[in-house]
């Protein structure tokens, strides 16, 4: 039996231990303002925001298609 780890885009996993745990990453969208992110989005870039804006990013389900 294989156990396969899953978790989204917006976990806070180091990118080595993704790479040595083989963790599988599913994009979903990050919605800052008008601006929306799936792949280039960090805890840092969403604490700049909510910093400058004081308000909290949105997530979006992915569609059947994603």
């Amino acid at each position: 039996m294989k156990i396969v780890i899953t978790s989204d885009n917006t976990c806070d996993i180091p990118p080595e231990l993704i790479k040595k745990h083989d963790i599988k990453i599913t994009s979903i969208p990050v919605i800052m303002g008008d601006e929306e992110y799936r792949d280039n989005i960090n805890g840092e870039k969403i604490f700049d925001y909510v910093s400058k804006t004081g308000t909290l990013p949105k997530t979006a389900a992915l569609s059947e298609y994603d």
